[in-house]
């Protein structure tokens, strides 16, 4: 199959260098170098590299991407890049309301319950497929097919897959259909899917609606309702999902084809985050809901409550946040609690963000997070401070302080930034605690760090 699609690309290209001749395609690109060393290891400093070339036609797209990594891989911090991964591309082909995509792309059906393939790098996680895709889209219809070989963690193409979906958007709601069929390289069984969307476009309320059977299976199902509704100055959010033996994976865990939405609040702060469950789509059943208020032009006041029940775990989170702009010293300032229960563990947090103006060139920004568990004596905070100059350079500080059973740990880095019109550049100097990183719902556990990270990011 990959000889077949190169031909194709070959050709392909030969024809659009005749397009090109009537109108001239524009190239975007981008270079991204990484540099990691630890501070007590005798390794070289590892290096990494990305380079994306972009060249985009009114009649065709085209995307190449080299990558190449040296030295010692630190696996806890960067996912490798296998041979097969160093060289990748796709073409697109436009034609009035069709497209044609072939070679190495990323696709999903609905919202991601039947499957899903995508690149997260913060989970080590590249599921693209390498194959073919069709699409044809319209206001009163979208659809969509591709085929192809899924890579997993090992950089196999360990699963292939045929899906397909088709939605009709009638006026102020869409409805609609997915399916797939996929089949696993460890064996010859063959696994076909299905689910039924609907959405409604409101002024007053927006409504998703998915809900996945298994064929194959019927105790496998999958239900997601997610709702938001605006009234004045008044927004509520609410979100609910229920699998059931809804995940398709290989028996050697390199590989799920699915990632439906995990259900529950998705806090962004450090300490709070580190406490998310995981996406379970085996046995899972999440509820949130959330209520906003403009109170001012200046103030709004939000409440959240979510709760996530798996075989394994019960978690629930409620939180009160009060955003102010535009208030005395401050352009911005954010004030939030949250009470949070995971597993048997019971824990409080405060957190504040602050953005100051010190006039037209210079500014700080001021983030302080404060977590307590109860009944034990733990306690952990966070505090970092960023002087800004001109919306360009900025220089800071990111310390962490833990203290459990009347001993105390601390980490301390120096984060320097860089930004130009088409450079970025920013380092991490100094230390980092250990903790669990989460992305959609898939977390995994990073070591504690020492050392120094380079990144720079180059567009052309």
């Amino acid at each position: 199959m990959r000889f077949r699609i190169y031909n194709v690309l070959i050709m392909l290209m030969c024809v659009m260098v005749d397009v090109s001749a009537i109108d001239k395609p524009s190239f975007k690109g981008k270079m991204e170098q990484s540099y990691f060393k630890l501070a007590e290891s005798n390794n070289d400093p590892f290096f990494q590299n990305e380079t994306s070339l972009q060249v985009n036609h009114f009649y065709y797209d085209f995307y190449l991407r080299y990558k190449y990594q040296a030295n010692d891989l630190p696996t806890a911090f960067y996912p490798a890049v296998y041979q097969s991964d160093m060289l990748t591309g796709d073409l697109t082909l436009k034609y009035k309301q069709f497209r044609s995509k072939f070679g190495y792309f990323y696709d999903s059906l609905g919202h991601g319950i039947l499957f899903k393939s995508f690149k997260d790098p913060l989970i080590f996680t590249d599921t693209n497929l390498y194959g073919y895709a069709l699409y044809h889209e319209s206001d009163y219809l979208s659809a969509k097919y591709f085929t192809g070989n899924m890579r997993d963690k090992t950089s196999l193409r360990s699963a292939n897959v045929k899906a397909a979906e088709l939605v009709f958007f009638p006026s102020f709601f869409s409805f609609g259909g997915s399916f797939l069929e996929y089949k696993l390289s460890e064996n010859d069984d063959v696994n076909r899917l299905y689910s039924l969307l609907f959405s409604t476009y409101l002024d007053w309320l927006d409504l998703d609606v998915e809900l996945a059977r298994n064929l194959d299976n019927e105790h496998s199902y999958a239900s997601y309702v997610s709702a938001v509704s605006q009234w004045k100055y008044v927004t509520q959010v609410y979100t609910y999902t229920k699998y059931h033996s809804f995940l398709f994976r290989d028996s050697y865990n390199h590989l799920s084809l699915n990632q439906g939405p995990l259900g529950v609040y998705t806090h962004t702060f450090t300490l709070l985050s580190r406490l998310l469950p995981n996406l379970d789509m085996n046995n899972q059943e999440s509820f949130r809901y959330g209520i906003s208020y403009q109170v001012y032009d200046s103030w709004m006041l939000r409440s959240e409550y979510s709760r996530h029940v798996t075989t394994y775990l019960y978690y629930d989170d409620f939180l009160i946040e009060s955003l102010l702009q535009n208030y005395w010293l401050f352009s911005s300032q954010t004030v939030l609690y949250s009470s949070q229960t995971a597993g048997s563990r019971y824990y409080w947090n405060l957190v504040q963000l602050s953005q100051i103006p010190i006039n037209t060139h210079f500014s700080l920004d001021w983030d302080t997070e404060f977590q307590k568990q109860k009944f034990v004596d733990y306690s952990s905070m966070i505090h970092r401070l960023s002087f800004n100059i001109t919306k360009r350079y900025s220089i800071g500080f990111n310390l962490e302080t833990k203290s459990v059973n009347n001993t105390d740990t601390s980490w301390f880095a120096w984060i320097l930034t860089m930004k130009t019109k088409q450079d970025t550049i920013q380092a991490y100097i100094g230390s980092q605690a250990a903790g669990k990183v989460c992305s959609g719902g898939v977390c995994i556990y990073q070591p504690e760090f020492d050392g120094i990270r380079i990144n720079w990011r180059h567009s052309f």
